[in-house]
């Protein structure tokens, strides 16, 4: 005998990705399956990741980059985060760029024009090094494929390095002016 459903076979999983478990009143349960953090993150409600977080020190780690173990200091960055409107890429750039202050006591941004400053600075000299390098190569008496191998050797040192500039501390103090700080 064939069951009158396909979802009747047996060996059929049903999973519900609602937001409560429930049983569907048949031979079967449905519960709430996660299948990693990156999909609740994703997925979930802010206030309920805010929840989260705030119980659990690897997802606030996973969602912050930083492991903190106080439950009132991750209350607290939350806090700066939900007041100045960040996202959570946007925190964990503030603090690799060394601008978000978190200790025991305290949570703060901290902006230092100093700190954009050498930023722009290294991205300059890097830039004219390159730049010149390229230069140099170009006009070098070597073979066309080496000076094509070269060019393209500086070149992807100088992207590289402009993008590792760029989201180390000019996108930090985008994000710092942006915000009023």
């Amino acid at each position: 005998m064939k069951p009158d459903h396909p979802q009747d076979e047996p060996g059929n999983i049903q999973i519900n990705l609602g937001e409560h478990q429930r049983n569907a009143g048949r031979d079967y349960v449905e519960i709430t399956l996660i299948q990693s953090t990156e999909v609740f993150l994703e997925t979930a409600p802010e206030e309920v990741i805010d929840e989260k977080t705030l119980h659990n020190p690897r997802l606030f780690q996973r969602r912050c980059g930083i492991e903190i173990a106080n439950p009132e200091v991750r209350a607290n960055t939350l806090a700066l985060r939900r007041e100045k409107q960040l996202t959570d890429h946007e925190m964990r750039g503030l603090r690799k760029a060394g601008h978000l202050l978190i200790r025991p006591e305290k949570v703060q941004l901290q902006p230092s024009r100093l700190n954009t400053f050498f930023g722009q600075l290294q991205l300059l000299l890097l830039s004219l090094f390159c730049a010149m390098s390229i230069l140099q190569i170009t006009l070098s008496p070597a073979p066309e494929s080496k000076q094509l191998l070269g060019q393209l050797c500086f070149a992807a040192i100088w992207f590289g390095g402009t993008w590792v500039l760029h989201h180390l501390y000019i996108e930090p103090a985008r994000v710092l002016k942006r915000i009023g700080a």
